[in-house]
C-alpha cells in the first residue's frame, strides 16, 4: 500500500463522495479512520481536505440550535436510518435532544413535525424494562406458570433480562405489580368454581366487581375469569350475579365514528393533531385510535385528514418542490444534497418530507441526481453553465405554468 500524501488523499475523499457517503469527518472516521488522520496531517483540517477535494462541506454547526437546525438534523437521521427512539437519541446526541425539547415543547413533538408518526416508531429490539414487563404480563394473562424454573425452561431468554434489569426474577415480577411470588411458587391453578367462589367473597363484603377495580385489586382473578368463562361479565353472571347492577364503569365507550368526529372537532378548532400533542391534550382519545384504527395515523387518515399537514403547517407540495428545483437549475445554482441542505433548507427539507430521499425528489423532476452530479464534476464554475431551461420535460413545462 501507498503512502498517504495529499494526491491520494483527494483521490479517496473523492472515491467516497461519488459513491454518495456523507462526508461528515464522524461518518467517514468510521469507514476509514486512516484516510481521516492523513487528511489532517496534510491539510491541516478536515474541512480544509474537502475543500481542496472541490467537495462542499456539509456539517451541523454548534453554537446555536434552532428550529432548522433541529428538523435539519431529524431529517438527515431518518435519512440514513438512525433509530428515532427518545431514548437513543438522548443517549446518542443529547444536545439535538435538548434543543428539539426547548425549541418544539419535547423531542416526540419534534419528530411530529416532519410528518411522522411517532407513536408508530419500532420497539427496540433489546430487551428493556418496558419489554420485560410487557411479556410478563402477556404470560401471566395467558395463565403460564409464572415461576423461576418454568421460566428458565420455556422462556429463557425474558428471564435472564428480567434478571440483568431487575436483579432478580421477583423483583421484576413485582414491577408489574405481581408481589405475592409465594403463591406463583405454590402454582396456584385457578378452577371455575374457584373463580366463582372469589366474586362471591368480593360482592358479600361489598367491592366492586367492575373489571377495572378487580385487576388493580387481584389481576390473576380477572384473568382467569376470562380464560375460564370468556369475558370478566360472563364470569360474574356465572357466580350468579347481575354485572349490569354490581359492576362501576364510568370509562367512555368509544366507536370509529366517535373517534372520527373527535379528531375533526379538533381540528375544526385549529388543534395541533400530531401523535405527540393530542397525548397531552386528550390521552384516552388517542388511546382508542390506536385501539381501533391500528395507530394514531391511521385513525387521522380515517377522518379524511392528510396526517403530514395536520402536524405542521406545510406550504411546500411535491408540485411545489419540483418547481422550485427547475427554477434553480435553469439559473445555473448547484443542486447537489450537500448545497442545498445548507443554501436551501426549506426546500432540502420538502423535497425529503414529500419524496423520502433528496435524490428521489430530483428524479421526480426528472432530473438523474448521479448523472447531474458527475457533470457538475467536469465543469469550472457551476455559474458557467448554460440554462437548462430548454431540457425541461413538457409535462414539468405545464406544471410550472
Amino acid at each position: 500500500m501507498h503512502e498517504w500524501n495529499k494526491a491520494r488523499v483527494i483521490k479517496e475523499l473523492v472515491a467516497l463522495y461519488d459513491k454518495g457517503h456523507e462526508m461528515r469527518e464522524k461518518e467517514i472516521r468510521g469507514i476509514d479512520g486512516e484516510l481521516v488522520r492523513a487528511a489532517y496531517r496534510h491539510y491541516g483540517s478536515w474541512v480544509k481536505a474537502l475543500t481542496a477535494a472541490s467537495i462542499e462541506p456539509c456539517y451541523i454547526p454548534r453554537t446555536r440550535w434552532t428550529e432548522e437546525l433541529v428538523l435539519r438534523e431529524l431529517t438527515r437521521m431518518m435519512a440514513s436510518g438512525e433509530s428515532m427512539k427518545a431514548v437513543d437519541v438522548n443517549r446518542n446526541n443529547q444536545k439535538l435532544y435538548r434543543a428539539a425539547g426547548k425549541l418544539f415543547g419535547s423531542y416526540p413533538e419534534a419528530v411530529e413535525s416532519l410528518g411522522v408518526d411517532y407513536g408508530a416508531i419500532g420497539v427496540a429490539r433489546r430487551w428493556s424494562k418496558e419489554r420485560i414487563k410487557s411479556e410478563i404480563n402477556r404470560l401471566f394473562r395467558e395463565g403460564k406458570p409464572m415461576n423461576a424454573g418454568w421460566m428458565r425452561e420455556n422462556e429463557n431468554a425474558l428471564h435472564l433480562a428480567a434478571q440483568k434489569r431487575y436483579g432478580n426474577w421477583e423483583a421484576a415480577l413485582a414491577a408489574v405489580g405481581i408481589k405475592d411470588y409465594g403463591k406463583i411458587r405454590r402454582q396456584e391453578k385457578w378452577t371455575p368454581e374457584i373463580v366463582t367462589d372469589r366474586i362471591r367473597e368480593m360482592y358479600k363484603a361489598g367491592e366492586r366487581l367492575d373489571a377495572a377495580y378487580v385487576m388493580e385489586k387481584d389481576r390473576r382473578l380477572v384473568y382467569a375469569g376470562e380464560r375460564h368463562f370468556g369475558t370478566w361479565r360472563e364470569a360474574v353472571k356465572a357466580a350468579g350475579l347481575d354485572y349490569g347492577k354490581v359492576h362501576i364503569d364510568k370509562r367512555k365507550k368509544w366507536t370509529k365514528i366517535m373517534i372520527v368526529e373527535g379528531i375533526c372537532a379538533k381540528w375544526k378548532m385549529g388543534e395541533k393533531l400530531s401523535y405527540a400533542a393530542v397525548s397531552k391534550s386528550d390521552r384516552n382519545l388517542v388511546a382508542a385510535a390506536v385501539r381501533h384504527f391500528g395507530s394514531w395515523k391511521e385513525a387521522v387518515t380515517a377522518a379524511g385528514l392528510d396526517y403530514m399537514e395536520v402536524c405542521r403547517n406545510l406550504k411546500w407540495t411535491a408540485e411545489d418542490v419540483i418547481k422550485e428545483i427547475w427554477r434553480l437549475k435553469g439559473n445555473g445554482e448547484n443542486l447537489v444534497s450537500t448545497v442545498i441542505c445548507h443554501g436551501n433548507e426549506r426546500l432540502f427539507r420538502a423535497g425529503v418530507s414529500r419524496f423520502g430521499t433528496w435524490e428521489k425528489a430530483m428524479l421526480a423532476a426528472g432530473i438523474d441526481y448521479d448523472e447531474y452530479r458527475a457533470e457538475l464534476r467536469f465543469t469550472n464554475r457551476v455559474e458557467n453553465c448554460p440554462s437548462l431551461e430548454g431540457d425541461i420535460p413538457a409535462n414539468i413545462v405545464d406544471m410550472m405554468n
